[in-house]
């Protein structure tokens, strides 16, 4: 992206990709640092670990170390907020879809049969809607 859109000598440009590959580096490390540091505190204070103790870690680590505006957290920013819609959205469809089994089972008008029903099948390897319209 650099050499596309930025203006400058070649020696700028990777003096500045040198610049944004030690910034991101040392901000994962931060992030790392952070969130294993938080992880056993967490752990150590109430004598055991708990699923919701990943989620805490990683919000607290994450707004601590990619909270500042610059490029580099922006992109990450971008990127984990992109995962998260992309691995999240089967979860809506399939809920969508479950819905209008219940409703079809129930003598209500089926969703199951439309659209919905391909795309779910599509996002979601783990649920099959078939097995739920007999």
């Amino acid at each position: 992206m650099t050499f596309l859109f930025r203006s400058g000598s070649l020696r700028e440009k990777l003096k500045s990709i040198a610049q944004a590959t030690y910034t991101h580096s040392r901000n994962l490390a931060y992030f790392v640092f952070t969130y294993k540091g938080l992880m056993a505190l967490q752990s150590w204070l109430q004598g055991k670990k708990i699923p919701f103790h990943s989620f805490l870690a990683a919000c607290i680590g994450g707004w601590l170390v990619f909270g500042e505006n610059n490029p580099v957290n922006s992109q990450v920013n971008v990127f984990g907020g992109r995962w998260v819609d992309k691995k999240t959205s089967g979860w809506v469809v399939v809920c969508r879809e479950l819905a209008g089994v219940a409703r079809h089972r129930a003598g209500g008008s089926c969703c199951a049969a439309g659209p919905l029903h391909s795309i779910a099948l599509c996002t979601s390897s783990l649920f099959d809607c078939s097995a739920l319209k007999r």
